[in-house]
């Protein structure tokens, strides 16, 4: 997560990790690994966040903290409600006030979500919405932890409401977008889509999501302009490869700019790892650029690769297949198509609806 770089990292046991003075983890697992932090001493996780309070004096060049309660290093659900006779932090404080304040109560809402319990969450972040009723956001956050909860309902109900009190809320209107393609409610969703494009700054990253949704609503030239602004204000961001393939397949499915779309599945391609999921579908949407560009063997030889790599691909299949029928290679052809039909039977379906026909 930090550049574009990626480095193996491994779970290690620590029989005890101190930390200042007054607070001591032990029998913590961690992830470790061996990378350099430049000209910062130290990286404080989300996790450290989500379970101390902060305060970090720029003037003394000194973070100072107090143990908020919960798990310091594990987020999971289950490490917080775990025996006690097994806990990796020290005791939380006895007699610790009622929380009754709406802002402090949210806190505890986004606490509980950063670890997955959204039930608790559902529960503070309901309490603060009694509290303070106006407030958007938190009328968000309670549909994300009911969404997360695999309570999509409920979590409609929610974004509803908090658009309904702040039409403006970016957030909302992506999460809700996201629901309604989930139900196939494509018109909405767009309107969605579109509310949210008008409100992001051009930079923002929530436009990789915006791109991701365009392209399951089926709106191709929208996503390769959510591609093109991400790209252009995230060069250094470690799902690079991932935008870069995805925006080669939203301009190869429209058969449009198929030379740019052959530069980003290379760049893509460069980007990957060897041993990335995602190196089958870049060589795969690499097959179909050259397919549609009429480069037969170089689109045989990406399909044969992303093959090797994922012998049960029915899209690499079938585009080979097509790719050596018109090599007349036709019983190979014909082959590899019935073979790709077999494993995936929409897939003639979904190519004659992208136009790439035998």
């Amino acid at each position: 997560g930090i550049g574009r770089a990626m480095v193996k990292t491994y779970i290690a046991p620590f029989a005890s990790l101190k930390i200042g003075d007054n607070e001591e983890i032990k029998n913590a697992r961690l992830r470790i690994a061996d990378s350099e932090l430049g000209e910062a001493d130290m990286l404080l996780g989300a996790d450290f966040f989500l379970s101390h309070h902060l305060y970090i004096s720029n003037y003394q060049h000194r973070v100072y903290f107090t143990y908020n309660g919960g798990p310091v290093f594990n987020l999971s659900k289950q490490a917080a409600t775990k025996d006690p006779a097994d806990a990796t932090q020290t005791a939380e404080p006895p007699g610790k006030p009622e929380v009754t304040e709406a802002a402090a109560l949210a806190r505890l809402g986004a606490a509980s979500a950063g670890r997955h319990d959204y039930v608790h969450a559902v529960d503070e972040f309901t309490r603060a919405v009694e509290l303070d009723p106006a407030s958007a956001e938190y009328v968000y956050q309670r549909g994300a932890a009911y969404r997360n909860e695999k309570q999509p309902t409920a979590a409609g109900a929610d974004f509803d409401q908090a658009l309904q009190l702040n039409p403006d809320h970016l957030d909302a209107r992506v999460a809700r977008a996201q629901l309604r393609i989930a139900n196939r409610d494509l018109e909405g969703a767009i309107a969605d889509l579109d509310a949210a494009d008008r409100l992001a700054p051009k930079q923002a990253d929530v436009r990789f999501t915006l791109a991701e949704q365009y392209e399951k609503a089926e709106r191709l030239p929208s996503a390769v302009t959510q591609w093109d602004l991400w790209i252009s204000n995230h060069p250094d961001d470690s799902r690079m490869a991932g935008a870069l393939n995805n925006r080669c397949w939203a301009k190869t499915m429209q058969g449009q700019d198929l030379p740019h779309a052959l530069s980003d599945c290379n760049a893509a391609y460069r980007r990957s790892d060897k041993s990335s999921p995602l190196r089958p579908r870049i060589l795969e949407n690499r097959g179909l650029v050259r397919l549609r560009s009429g480069d037969y063997d170089q689109a045989i030889a990406d399909f044969d690769e992303a093959l090797k790599l994922e012998p049960k691909s029915a899209g690499s299949m079938y585009g080979r297949g097509i790719a050596k029928l018109r090599k007349k290679k036709t019983a190979e052809g014909e082959g590899d198509i019935a073979e790709a039909v077999k494993t995936g039977p929409q897939v003639a379906d979904e190519f004659k609806r992208r136009g790439i026909v035998p």
